[in-house]
């Protein structure tokens, strides 16, 4: 084990719980004979804000893709909205991650880049360019709508990034530590609560190695 895995301890909801959103028990995760994760318990409730909290190596990005679907525990069960999830793909979880990397792709313009996740779901036309142009305007971007990705700059690549994430209305939104200010920002635009008051904004589950971001009201999990 590279670090102390990060502590975490389960609410005393059930999975059948409508205020829980994701419940994480027992989860355990190993490469090569190394546990990097071990007994993981934790709760996140509708519309909450969770920041997990501890040092490079300690097991946060490794959680994260096991809740995206990314990869598959050991040993545990991954309950989203009272669903099993662990051994469904990726792409069937209502889960949508951001990691450092943006992974913008670089033939397609900024719209097209945000669209790509409804056009993979087949959304009718006319409601993807609606929701298109209301994530581009809550990021700040509409003027840029036709530009690629790589005549953007770093922090604009981040927003189309997001925007790309938050267009599909996921349940679970899961950010790395560099996307904290952006996320803020576009919520606060839009007049959102990252502290449960609108159910309909995904619950938020962000990385972060230092304590430096307590003043945003959150939960933080920390080792």
């Amino acid at each position: 084990m590279t670090n102390s895995p990060p502590n975490m301890h389960r609410a005393s909801a059930s999975p059948q719980d409508d205020k829980v959103l994701l419940q994480l028990t027992g989860l355990k995760k190993t490469y090569d004979q190394t546990e990097v994760l071990k007994d993981i318990n934790l709760d996140i409730k509708h519309g909450e804000f969770l920041t997990l909290l501890g040092p490079s190596g300690c097991g946060k990005t490794t959680l994260l893709r096991l809740i995206a679907g990314f990869e598959q525990p050991n040993a545990g069960a991954i309950y989203l909205d009272g669903v099993q999830m662990a051994g469904l793909p990726a792409d069937k979880r209502p889960v949508n991650t951001v990691f450092q990397q943006y992974a913008l792709f670089p033939h397609m313009s900024v719209a097209q880049n945000v669209a790509y996740g409804l056009k993979l779901k087949k959304v009718p036309k006319d409601e993807i360019q609606t929701r298109v142009r209301e994530m581009l305007a809550m990021v700040q971007l509409e003027h840029l709508a036709n530009r690629r990705p790589q005549d953007l700059s770093g922090g604009q690549q981040q927003r189309v990034a997001i925007a790309r994430a938050v267009i599909n209305r996921p349940k679970l939104l899961l950010l790395d530590e560099h996307y904290l200010r952006s996320i803020i920002s576009c919520a606060c635009k839009c007049n959102l609560s990252l502290n449960g008051c609108n159910e309909s904004l995904a619950s938020l589950l962000y990385l972060s190695p230092t304590t430096k971001k307590k003043r945003y009201r959150c939960r933080i999990v920390s080792p």
